[in-house]
């Protein structure tokens, strides 16, 4: 995940825009390419704001315009609040499971980390 993987975001049956993701060496949030510039700001999501890292076709989008994609290649990161689901497939089965199980586990010690190590984990990293 640190060295990043070339996935393919899914909107609609035609709208398929392959984007390099990266894990961040804080650990806390992922960048990912765009060919249109932005602010940098808009290249990141956190961690923090996942509520669901899902498998497969599970989400309304992939179940509609994912067929041409195997459902063990397909992932959705569902976001906590309004924003939408970010459905993408890899470029093989292990590379999926990679990117699942990688943010499920960064998950799980985000939510065990106390008030203090998410201090000192954010102070550290802008050292």
């Amino acid at each position: 995940m640190l060295r990043g993987s070339r996935l393919r975001k899914i909107r609609s049956r035609t709208w398929h825009k392959e984007r390099l993701y990266r894990l961040q060496e804080d650990g806390l949030s992922v960048w990912f390419q765009r060919r249109i510039p932005r602010a940098p700001s808009q290249h990141i999501f956190f961690v923090q704001h996942i509520e669901a890292v899902r498998e497969g076709h599970q989400s309304e989008g992939l179940r509609r315009f994912g067929g041409a994609f195997a459902p063990a290649r397909c992932l959705t990161i569902a976001f906590k609040g309004r924003r939408k689901n970010l459905d993408l497939a890899a470029p093989t089965a292990e590379e999926a499971q990679r990117w699942v199980r990688g943010l499920t586990k960064l998950r799980a010690r985000l939510d065990a980390m106390s008030q203090r190590e998410r201090l000192d984990h954010w102070i550290h990293s802008y050292l």
